[in-house]
């Protein structure tokens, strides 16, 4: 009989240890899976982060060479309408010079405007 007991302690011990070193094992295996998700979702956010500033950079790289083109293109319109504009008086005045140097020239210096009230 005494040694019935022995061997049901025994079993008991050996079924107690069993549960409490599976119990154990789970929790560790719980714990490390939780770790693991935690920096693969830190590493996740990290990697969005980076992204995220990657596209604000790009678009603010696109927004500048924007703003660049259109201020060029309004240089070069200005400056064209302008040069044009000068070339065409510039023009008008030399013409009008030669034409009064002509008439110097031949004595024919005259006044061609007329002034109407």
């Amino acid at each position: 009989m005494m040694m019935m007991m022995i061997i049901m302690i025994i079993i008991i011990i050996i079924i107690t240890v069993t549960v409490t070193v599976t119990i154990t094992i789970t929790i560790t295996i719980i714990a490390i899976t939780i770790t693991i998700a935690i920096a693969i979702a830190i590493a996740i956010a990290i990697a969005m982060a980076i992204v995220m500033v990657m596209v604000m950079v790009m678009v603010m790289v696109m927004v500048i060479a924007v703003v660049i083109v259109i201020v060029t293109v309004i240089v070069i319109v200005i400056g064209n309408s302008n040069r044009t504009e000068w070339s065409t008086i510039q023009g008008v005045i030399a013409r009008e010079i030669s034409k009064s140097d002509e008439r110097e020239a031949r004595g024919q210096f005259e006044n061609t405007n007329t002034i109407t009230p």
